[in-house]
């Protein structure tokens, strides 16, 4: 009976570690399902397009001054040159999160110079040298580098979205 609860135990012990090593499970992505007839406008519905919104909208008015106003906002817009940078900073982490997916190397050169005093009266001059090179591979079994350039990806596709949408707050506020 203790023969084999020690058994046991050490079973547990020696394989309990390895049991949270499961890689996970990808799920599958459902497809969308179709917009029932009751939501379809009803110029679409009759054969005619729908209008739907662009980024630049206004001109279909074809107004001038309209078109001036526009102008003036968006080229002043402290929220719009955020938002822009904003696009720069998540394409920079999207380029951070895709580039570990290849080797990285490294080098370094320090060189140094020393000085202290020696027999005679005569200094001692010492010159040393030191060059190392580094290289290094993540192989992605549990796939943690493809998730973190998924997860920025859609990261920067939702910024884009962002300022897309800024814009035409902004366009509608003012028209």
């Amino acid at each position: 009976m203790m023969v084999r609860t020690a058994t046991c135990l050490l079973l547990i012990l020696i394989i309990g570690p390895f049991w949270g090593c499961n890689p996970h499970k990808e799920l599958p992505i459902r497809p969308l399902k179709p917009v029932p007839r009751d939501f379809i406008p009803q110029s679409q519905s009759k054969g005619k397009a729908a209008v739907v919104a662009s980024e630049d909208w206004w001109k279909i008015f074809g107004d001038k001054a309209l078109d001036q106003l526009m102008q003036r906002a968006f080229s002043g817009n402290l929220d719009l040159k955020e938002g822009v940078q904003r696009i720069r900073e998540a394409e920079a982490m999207f380029r951070e999160a895709r580039s570990a997916r290849f080797p990285s190397l490294e080098a370094q050169y320090q060189p140094s110079r020393s000085e202290r005093p020696g027999f005679f009266g005569k200094k001692d001059i010492g010159t040393n040298s030191r060059a190392t090179l580094m290289s290094g591979y993540e192989v992605d079994l549990w796939k943690k580098v493809k998730s973190g350039v998924d997860a920025t990806s859609l990261e920067l596709r939702a910024t884009r979205e962002d300022l897309k949408t800024l814009g035409l707050s902004i366009s509608s506020q003012i028209a």
